[in-house]
């Protein structure tokens, strides 16, 4: 008579075991926690290396009062279009998340002429600026800017020329026009300057032959006296 204790130990070697392999699914999990952690990680050490990067338009003789400032208009930006802001009413401005690198940095205003800079981050976050230009080589540097950054207007902008008068001292100051008038003044003396000349011509020819005239008559005259002087003597 099989007891409790047979009947399981034939149940044990009766079932059988699989080995269970692993699936497509594992790995396509396991391959997606891969790309996930290394984009974390890659976020991270850029918002790590990410800085802020603050400024402030201040009053001065061009503008006296910020309220002056078209805030809907103005735009501040970094190299061209790669980053843009707005000035605030209180003329400070913000641009966030700037990486490490060199950056021109132009304050765009209808009304106002600003000055640019050049703003270099390093890899700790510090920042570094100074005034440039267009045209101006880029390792040149003009005059250093502390940070937080402070901008003043260089000027109004002018669009418009204002229409001058007539100025007599700067038409005789055109060359075109003193080529002109001298080109005129020629056509207008020069057929008396060639009378003239023409004259003068005339003078000096009768001048000289006249001496001619008196070479040939001054024989005749010796001749003569020579000939009184002999017949006296007889």
């Amino acid at each position: 008579m099989a007891t409790v204790g047979d009947t399981i130990l034939i149940r044990c070697k009766q079932k059988s075991f699989k080995t269970v392999k692993p699936t497509k699914s594992i790995f396509c999990c396991i391959t997606e926690m891969r790309v996930l952690y290394f984009l974390f990680a890659s976020l991270l050490a850029t918002l790590t290396s990410a800085v802020r990067l603050e400024g402030k338009v201040i009053p001065n003789a061009v503008i006296n009062d910020l309220s002056k400032v078209d805030y809907t208009t103005a735009r501040i930006a970094l190299n061209g279009a790669y980053k843009t802001t707005r000035i605030q009413s209180d003329g400070r401005f913000v641009f966030y998340d700037v990486q490490p690198g060199s950056y021109m940095l132009e304050i765009h205003s209808i009304k106002y002429i600003f000055p640019k800079m050049r703003v270099d981050i390093n890899d700790e976050g510090h920042i570094w600026a100074a005034y440039t230009g267009l045209g101006r080589d880029w390792n040149s540097f003009g005059q250093r800017v502390g940070y937080p950054l402070e901008i003043q207007a260089k000027a109004e902008a002018d669009y418009f020329m204002q229409k001058q008068g007539f100025n007599l001292k700067d038409l005789f100051a055109n060359k075109m026009f003193l080529m002109m008038g001298m080109s005129g003044l020629m056509l207008l003396f020069m057929p008396k300057m060639m009378k003239q000349m023409q004259e003068m011509n005339q003078e000096m020819a009768n001048e000289a032959s006249q001496p001619q005239v008196q070479q040939k008559g001054e024989p005749s005259r010796l001749t003569e006296t020579f000939i009184k002087a002999q017949q006296k003597g007889h």
